[in-house]
Order: structure tokens, then C-alpha cells, then sequence
């Protein structure tokens, strides 16, 4: 049912994994008045932008070489940040928590929609996420 996965892979999620929470830590324990250079809004749709074309790049590896691909994808990228920066501000104020969340959910989700349509139309593929992308069976 699964993959078995192998000891250099554990290792080095596990030194991930260790990293990112003593570096929450510090910053929580070391540095309680560090602010970031932007504000919650703006951390926000940078984490949504991130996750949503890293999972674009890894599901359409088999157009990496086409230099289309990527500049479809450099397209995708300036039209997301222009909505991200200009347009969905406006629709996420006085909302937070879940209802934000669910926006940005929304929104993301339509986006890859649109991503997916495009590269369809135009190289006839869909997209093959890899395993760290597929829902357990």
C-alpha cells in the first residue's frame, strides 16, 4: 500500500523537521519583539504563492524542458502576485481565521484550476502529482 521509505530520506526530514521547531523556538523564546518586514497579509499570500507553484512545478514535471512551460508558469506567477497584492485584499477584509483561511483555500484552488485548463488546452497533459502530493490510499 505504501512505499517503504528509505533511511536517507528519514534522516534528512527528520533534520528538517528538528530545525524548523528549535528555530520557532528561539524566535518565541530568544526574540519575543522580532516583527517581520511585512505585515500578516503579505506573509500570508507569499506562504499560499509558494506552496501553490511549488505543487505546480513538481505535477507537471514532464514539461520541465519545454521553455513554454516556463513561461506560462512566469505568467501564471505575475498574474498571481498582481491578484494576491491588488485584488484579494479587498475581499479579505474584516474577515479571519477559518473564513480567511477558507479564502485563501478558494482562491488557491482555482487558481491550479486555471493553471491546470491552460496547460491542457495548450500541451494536451494533465497534471501528475508526485507521491508527497497524492492523498494516502
Amino acid at each position: 500500500m505504501f512505499k517503504e521509505t528509505d533511511r536517507t530520506s528519514l534522516l534528512w526530514g527528520t533534520i528538517i523537521g528538528v530545525a524548523i521547531v528549535a528555530g520557532g523556538i528561539i524566535s518565541a523564546f530568544y526574540f519575543p519583539n522580532f516583527r517581520l518586514p511585512f505585515s500578516d497579509a503579505e506573509a500570508e499570500s507569499s506562504i499560499v504563492t509558494v506552496f501553490l507553484f511549488v505543487s505546480l512545478i513538481a505535477s507537471y514535471r514532464n514539461l520541465w524542458s519545454r521553455a513554454g512551460f516556463w513561461t506560462l508558469l512566469s505568467i501564471f506567477l505575475v498574474a498571481s502576485t498582481a491578484f494576491y497584492s491588488l485584488v484579494f485584499p479587498k475581499f479579505v477584509t474584516g474577515a479571519s481565521g477559518l473564513q480567511k483561511s477558507l479564502m485563501y483555500g478558494i482562491a488557491g484552488g482555482l487558481e491550479v484550476l486555471l493553471f491546470a485548463l491552460a496547460v491542457l488546452r495548450i500541451y494536451h497533459r494533465g497534471p501528475k502529482p508526485p507521491t508527497w502530493l497524492r492523498a494516502p490510499h
